[in-house]
């Protein structure tokens, strides 16, 4: 389902940016919003089939996930377990309970492999100055420890308990789509605290929506009945083997399905820093290659050579459509391939560097009779970029218009202007994280927003 919504709206989005073909798309526009996202995970065949809301059950067959049950008392005790709040591609998040006598009382706990560099990253943020202002934008370690286990070390790091990500928040707001002065408070966050960590000699290489989350609050003051009557009830679904044999130490009984509180306010932090080799990075220890979706990686990423080809500034390339994806609710980008993906730049950006443009194949592109909605479906060959993809000012307004907002064309003109420093080919001349995240655009937007209330959207 994930794929056939995601493939439906990226084909519609990129004909929306068609003169000839936007008018007609409008209608489609409810079909494609009543297609929910879901998450179906692989599953092993000798499983029962849990749903699509379960954990891939073949990760703690290879160790990526150590088991755990409600009630475990892990960290030499010291934590309780009381409910799972999410399932990631390398590791699971737990709620519990500090039982230590001023402790820090409900906790985050995410178990990782005890190899993973999310550690070494937490545990170096740790010790740098926390005088910067974007330090509380950025996921703080609490506590960490080891647990020993027979396949291998696990490394369970304590962290402040988050409510839904930025990606479920844009999704289910009006228009899909954040206001004006709740886009611009969330996006000077991300900002200061992307600068943060570059202050730090840390890159986040992975840096979207699903990995900014809002904080939560309050919670010490509730007793865990009441904290589970907001979470709800954990559910769980025993996991038997289809063969009848007994399950194998590494198995947990059974899978709790994840919950996430709900939103309480609009203060945000990263998240997700390093979750395996290739994410988050010390800028001189660069890998030599990095998991960044592909729409959201930056020129100099697509068909590099080496690492040395990209540095901490891919970051700002994402941040730019981290921001264009909370006010107008999708990606600027669509395109999964590298060819196509440096040809959409091209069109709706600036041309690519002269020594980078013959990495790509832009022949099959490009039609030399004409470039209309016709042709498109007619052959792969469409036109050149800045016939088919519209300049950002024309998409992000196209984009926008197509299922609306409060925004003015103006104040999309404006929010242009400010990617259009963001969003640059050559890396070198990106606006830095702290510059956007004192850019006036945004400044003059976010007043009236409230980080400690939920403002109407």
């Amino acid at each position: 389902m994930v794929s056939i919504r995601r493939s439906a709206f990226s084909l519609f989005s990129r004909l929306n940016r068609l003169p000839l073909a936007r008018r007609g798309l409008r209608q489609f526009s409810p079909l494609l919003r009543s297609v929910k996202f879901n998450h179906p995970e692989l599953w092993s065949d000798d499983y029962d089939d849990l749903g699509e809301w379960a954990e891939n059950l073949t990760y703690y067959e290879s160790g990526v996930y150590f088991p755990v049950h409600l009630g475990d008392l892990i960290g030499d005790g010291r934590y309780r377990v009381l409910h799972k709040l999410g399932n990631g591609a390398f590791a699971q998040v737990w709620l519990a309970k500090d039982l230590r006598p001023g402790g820090h009382g409900y906790v985050s706990i995410k178990i990782v492999p005890a190899d993973a560099s999310e550690a070494r990253i937490l545990k170096y943020l740790r010790r740098c100055p926390q005088t910067h202002p974007g330090s509380k934008h950025v996921m703080q370690l609490l506590d960490h420890f080891t647990i020993h286990a027979p396949m291998m070390s696990y490394e369970g790091l304590v962290l402040e308990v988050m409510s839904r990500n930025a990606f479920r928040v844009v999704q289910s707001a009006p228009h899909g789509k954040l206001s004006l002065r709740n886009g611009s408070l969330a996006s000077r966050q991300v900002a200061m605290g992307l600068d943060y960590l570059h202050q730090c000699g840390i890159a986040h290489g992975d840096l979207h929506t699903g990995n900014v989350c809002f904080t939560t609050s309050g919670l010490n003051r509730l007793n865990e009945a009441q904290v589970l009557n907001i979470l709800g009830e954990p559910e769980i679904r025993r996991i038997k083997r289809r063969d009848g044999r007994p399950l194998s130490s590494s198995m947990p009984r059974y899978t709790v399905r994840p919950q996430a509180f709900p939103q309480t306010g609009w203060e945000l932090k990263i998240i997700d820093l390093g979750q395996e080799k290739r994410t988050a990075f010390f800028f001189n220890q660069k890998p030599e290659s990095i998991i960044t979706p592909d729409i959201l990686r930056a020129p100099e990423m697509l068909k590099a050579c080496s690492s040395l080809e990209w540095d901490y500034r891919i970051d700002l390339w994402a941040l730019g459509c981290l921001i264009y994806e909370l006010f107008v609710g999708k990606s600027p980008f669509e395109s999964p391939r590298p060819d196509a993906l440096a040809w959409e730049m091209t069109g709706m950006i600036d041309e690519l560097p002269q020594h980078r443009r013959s990495r790509f194949n832009f022949e099959r592109f490009i039609d030399p009779e004409g470039s209309d909605a016709d042709s498109l479906f007619r052959s792969q060959k469409i036109g050149k970029p800045k016939d088919v993809y519209r300049p950002l000012e024309e998409s992000i307004t196209a984009d926008y218009d197509w299922i609306g907002g409060e925004l003015t064309h103006d104040e999309l003109r404006s929010l242009a202007g400010l990617l259009r420093e963001i969003l640059v080919m050559n890396p070198m001349e990106r606006k830095a994280a702290g510059e956007v995240a004192e850019h006036r655009w945004l400044l003059d937007h976010m007043r009236g927003a409230d980080s400690g209330l939920m403002p109407s959207e």
